[in-house]
C-alpha cells in the first residue's frame, strides 16, 4: 500500500493478511521531470511517457495530511532491459480509510535500472551526435524494445476488451 501526503512524500507499506500493523518499507519523494501523454482514439489504451526520479525522503511529521491511499494487487515481469508491472489499484482519497474508493488498472513499463544505466546510454547517444554506427546504438535498441512491448500490451488489452486496433491482427502483431 502507498500512502501519499500533502508534502508530496509517499510511504510504501507492507500489509500482511494476518491483521498485523503495516510496516514502512520506504519513504520517498518522486520528482517528475515531465510527461508526454499520447491519446489513442479507437484503442483500448492511452499512453503516458514520464521521466521521473524517486529519491529517499524524511518521514512525514506526525499529523501530516494524507492525500490518498493506494492498495495494489500487482504482477511483475522482466523481459530484456524492461520491467513490466500490471496492477489493480484501489484508491481512497483523504485520510479516512472509509472514504470513497476508486478502482483502476495500470500497466507500467520501465527501463530496468539494474540492467541498463539509462543516463549513460543517453550520454553515449549524445556524444555520437545521434548517429548510428558511432556509438549510442543501445539507446535506439532500448527505445525499439519499449515500443514493441507497448504495442504487444495494447494488442493484448484490445483482445481482452474486444476492441483491438486495426494493426493488431494476428498477422500484424509485434
Amino acid at each position: 500500500m502507498d500512502v501519499s501526503y500533502a508534502s508530496r512524500v509517499r510511504q510504501t507499506l507492507a500489509v500482511t493478511g494476518d491483521g498485523g500493523a503495516p510496516k514502512v518499507i520506504r519513504t520517498e519523494r518522486k520528482v517528475r521531470f515531465g510527461d508526454l501523454n499520447v491519446l489513442c482514439p479507437g484503442w483500448p489504451v492511452d499512453f503516458r511517457f514520464s521521466a521521473s526520479l524517486e529519491e529517499p525522503a524524511a518521514e512525514p511529521p506526525p499529523g501530516s495530511t494524507v492525500r490518498n491511499r493506494r492498495e495494489k494487487d500487482r504482477l511483475s515481469y522482466k523481459s530484456g532491459c524492461l520491467s513490466v508491472d500490471i496492477t489493480t489499484v484501489h484508491m481512497t482519497e483523504g485520510s479516512s480509510p472509509n472514504g470513497p474508493e476508486t478502482m483502476s488498472q495500470e500497466v507500467e513499463v520501465e527501463v530496468d535500472g539494474e540492467v541498463v544505466d539509462l543516463h549513460e546510454e543517453v550520454k553515449a547517444y549524445r556524444e555520437a551526435g545521434g548517429r548510428v554506427g558511432r556509438g549510442g546504438e543501445r539507446l535506439l535498441e532500448i527505445a525499439a524494445e519499449l515500443v514493441a512491448t507497448l504495442r504487444a500490451l495494447a494488442a493484448v488489452a484490445g483482445e481482452a476488451m474486444g476492441t483491438s486496433p486495426a494493426w493488431a491482427t494476428a498477422e500484424q502483431r509485434p
